[in-house]
C-alpha cells in the first residue's frame, strides 16, 4: 500500500512511501491543482519504488490532488 507519511505546513511538502517490499512494481505519482484532471506526462511528477517520495515543489494556499498508480515492472 502506498500511503502518505507526512504533510508539513512550515515548508509545504508531502512525503509518501511504500511499506511492503516488492521489486515487481513501481508507482507513478501525478499531482494536479484541479480535481479530476487528466493523468499525463505533464502532471506526472515522479516514479517511485520503495524509497519515500517527497514533493517539495508546493506553494502555500494551493489545493493539490494526487493520483498514485501502481505499475507492474514485468
Amino acid at each position: 500500500m502506498y500511503r502518505v507519511i507526512a504533510v508539513t505546513v512550515r515548508t509545504p511538502s508531502v512525503e509518501c512511501g511504500y511499506a511492503a517490499g516488492s521489486d515487481d512494481i513501481h508507482f507513478e505519482i501525478y499531482r494536479f491543482t484541479k480535481d479530476k484532471e487528466a493523468r499525463t506526462e505533464r502532471t506526472r511528477i515522479a516514479i517511485a519504488g520503495e524509497r519515500p517520495f517527497v514533493d517539495r515543489d508546493l506553494e502555500s494556499a494551493t489545493n493539490y490532488y494526487y493520483t498514485v498508480r501502481a505499475v507492474s515492472k514485468k
